[in-house]
């Protein structure tokens, strides 16, 4: 996407985009999260650069995004998201410190980079709030040319070695089960067969569990 845009009306965007997901992006709700809020004149600015449309009046008019309006909010929601994922899943930091990262992240790094951490984390699907992550072309093409260090434990080889880096989205009560059995982030893992179950070694337990399970554990390779 070669259209420039400022930081603000970048926020914009994003908050259009987020709001969007959950309830209709209205005028009055982008203002309450777009960070820094959105004036009347930069809402103004979006329209005439034909990045948004506004339908209706007053704070309940609905917003939507053009095509152009709509790429720029996907590059930044999947870059905000990504380095939510980078910061909390490889370096160890809770969500809360990883905000701030990420609002800088999202903003000065290029796409191609963003595709090489994707690359890295395994293209993951889901942030660590439970959010859509977009995907990228590094997705749809399966592109692993960096050489992804953290892959779901059903991606090892039998025999292969690795540690647990993080658990993807899942319930409580299967995120707390699986930290009873000795599978939690840090520990080391081994993976010892495929069928009719996988069984992954954590330590000295050997642990048998389903395949659809086994997914959601995203192992840091030796």
């Amino acid at each position: 996407m070669s259209l420039k845009t400022t930081r603000r009306v970048d926020e914009v965007l994003e908050a259009i985009w987020a709001t969007g997901e959950t309830d209709e992006a209205t005028i009055a709700r982008v203002r309450e999260v777009a960070v820094g809020g959105a004036t009347d004149e930069v809402l103004s600015t979006m329209q005439s650069r034909g990045l948004i449309s506004v339908s209706g009046a007053g704070d309940n008019a609905s917003i939507a995004l053009s095509e152009d309006g709509h790429a720029i909010a996907r590059r930044i929601i999947r870059g905000h998201r990504l380095a939510e994922r980078l910061v909390t899943d490889v370096l160890g930091a809770s969500v809360e410190a990883a905000e701030g990262a990420a609002c800088e992240f999202e903003h000065t790094v290029s796409p191609e980079l963003t595709d090489a951490i994707c690359t890295l984390l395994g293209h993951p699907t889901i942030s660590p709030r439970g959010r859509p992550i977009p995907d990228g072309e590094c997705c749809r093409s399966a592109r692993s040319s960096v050489g992804p260090v953290v892959v779901p434990a059903t991606a090892l080889e039998i025999g292969e070695e690795g540690r647990v880096a993080y658990v993807a989205h899942v319930t409580h009560a299967i995120g707390h089960q699986l930290a009873s059995l000795g599978v939690s982030p840090g520990v080391p893992l081994r993976l010892h067969q495929r069928w009719p179950s996988f069984v992954l070694k954590c330590e000295e337990t050997e642990v048998a569990i389903e395949e659809s399970l086994a997914k959601s554990i995203f192992v840091r390779r030796a």
